[in-house]
């Protein structure tokens, strides 16, 4: 199964390379060898081949082996640079973009009420809307796998669509989008015990999702915290922390069956909010979770596989974690549990040549520390972290002096215990 994210991910700065370009040619468009996955509709898509964005309303193309970056318009004389440019989305509110069988899919956010998804050329031309949900969905999240789409929504209950959003007024769903026959059906909602979608996994032919339920106490207590006058703002959120901490949380992890599309529970638990667990992933030996410091598996949650202060990314075959305290990421084998390497983590050798701009004083110079692009750049550094791996890549999507946000270390590499910077696979 192909299957590819979208992702919070944003080419940095513009590049213009000259004539204007249609994009990639069909191999590279079509080629699902390698997809990667985030937790944010935003901005782009990307494969082994290359990255699809969408850069100030504008849909570009970056080409990982040539380190290029064109604009998917074709018009003559166009320096892409207002909204008559057929790569110029803003008319659509396009939000993010994937291939699909040699055609550009665009999802839009026309409102917070809804979306829609578009199809159109490769060169931005002839396009349709295929999709339409305007009925009270707040699109969350997105995954594509083949021909399907599998997205999550907040949605508001018809008597509370005008009212601001609460936990209490709204539940999650999971719907899926048939790319072939362009109709959208909603295979999951928690409209009975007003449950929200928190991560979705797709695995073989089907789709694991997190969903979250916080007590009725939830609502009742944010609602006396916001509304007491004595506590100044400041002191509401603290206060917030505090005791929506203790209240009550179901979580439950289900499967939908990617042909029957029939749900099937596969894990609950219940805990407070201060305790809450996430979904890390869904490996050979069964779906790893994320307790306060501690990981383990469902099958037997009083065991801890893995502890600390680490971020963890879970394939099939390896679990990957990453300790920011010593820059070191350690491949673990998901069956036996056991250690096969540690890799000490350095940037790409030029990662920190940026060039010195020049700042103008803002309205808080007094309270924000001065730093240097390059002091910017290492700070930033260290908070840079794979956000998703297959059996074969882990993915980066840190910023670098040459505009190249997609960065990928081989696993093959990293059991050897080596760190060898890629921009393509």
């Amino acid at each position: 199964m192909i299957v590819k994210r979208i992702l919070g991910l944003a080419l940095v700065g513009t590049l213009l390379l000259g004539a204007c370009a249609g994009g990639p040619d069909k191999n590279d468009k079509t080629d699902g060898n390698v997809m990667i996955a985030y937790d944010n509709l935003k901005n782009a898509s990307v494969t082994s081949k290359g990255a699809l964005t969408i850069v100030d309303y504008k849909l570009k193309y970056q080409d990982f082996a040539t380190d290029t970056t064109v604009y998917l318009c074709n018009k003559e004389g166009c320096i892409h640079n207002d909204r008559e440019c057929d790569a110029d989305v803003f008319d659509i509110q396009g939000q993010t973009a994937f291939f699909y069988d040699d055609q550009v899919y665009v999802i839009g956010l026309p409102n917070l009420e809804g979306f829609q998804l578009w199809k159109m050329n490769n060169d931005g031309t002839s396009r349709r809307k295929l999709i339409e949900k305007a009925d009270g969905h707040r699109l969350v999240d997105m995954v594509v796998a083949d021909n399907k789409v599998y997205y999550s929504a907040t949605e508001l209950y018809l008597e509370e669509r005008n009212k601001d959003l609460t936990a209490d007024e709204s539940f999650g769903i999971v719907g899926m989008i048939d790319l072939d026959k362009n109709k959208a059906y909603t295979l999951w909602d928690g409209r009975e015990d007003r449950y929200e979608i928190e991560k979705m996994i797709v695995r073989g032919e089907g789709l694991y999702f997190l969903a979250k339920h916080r007590s009725d106490d939830y609502k009742k207590v944010t609602d006396e915290v916001w509304s007491d006058p004595s506590l100044s703002e400041e002191e509401k959120i603290l206060k917030l922390i505090e005791v929506q901490s203790e209240c009550e949380l179901t979580e439950k992890v289900y499967y939908i069956d990617g042909a029957s599309q029939k749900v099937e529970e596969k894990y609950s638990y219940s805990s407070t909010v201060g305790e809450s667990v996430s979904l890390c992933g869904v490996t050979s030996k069964g779906i790893l979770m994320r307790g306060k410091n501690v990981y383990f598996y469902t099958d037997n949650p009083e065991d801890a596989v893995y502890s600390g202060l680490t971020n963890i990314i879970a394939t099939e075959k390896y679990v990957f974690v990453c300790d920011p305290a010593s820059s070191e990421i350690s491949v673990y084998d998901c069956k036996t549990e056991s250690l096969i390497s540690n890799a000490k983590i350095e940037p790409p050798e030029d990662y920190f040549d940026v060039e010195e701009t020049t700042e103008t004083e803002g309205e808080y110079d007094d309270e924000i520390p001065d730093y240097s692009p390059r002091e910017e750049a290492e700070r930033e550094w260290f908070l840079r972290w794979p956000f998703y791996s297959d059996d074969e890549n882990l993915f980066f999507d840190f910023k670098d002096n040459l505009n190249v946000n997609v960065w990928i270390l081989k696993v093959s590499e990293l059991i050897e215990g080596k760190c060898i910077w890629h921009r393509g696979v």
